[in-house]
């Protein structure tokens, strides 16, 4: 049997990645997946999917 260990954490997503993905907006509590990437020090999410 083999166990997974997932480690969550608050990622924040910019307006411009937002746009980025073709949305106009992203609603509070939308259910999103994304991708986290290292930009200086800081992470962001990039490649927006919604659903």
């Amino acid at each position: 049997m083999c166990a997974m260990r997932v480690a969550l954490r608050h990622t924040r997503a910019n307006i411009s990645a937002v746009e980025k993905a073709g949305f106009t907006s992203l609603a509070e509590g939308a259910k999103v997946s994304f991708d986290v990437v290292n930009n200086r020090g800081k992470d962001s999410a990039e490649n927006l999917r919604i659903g």
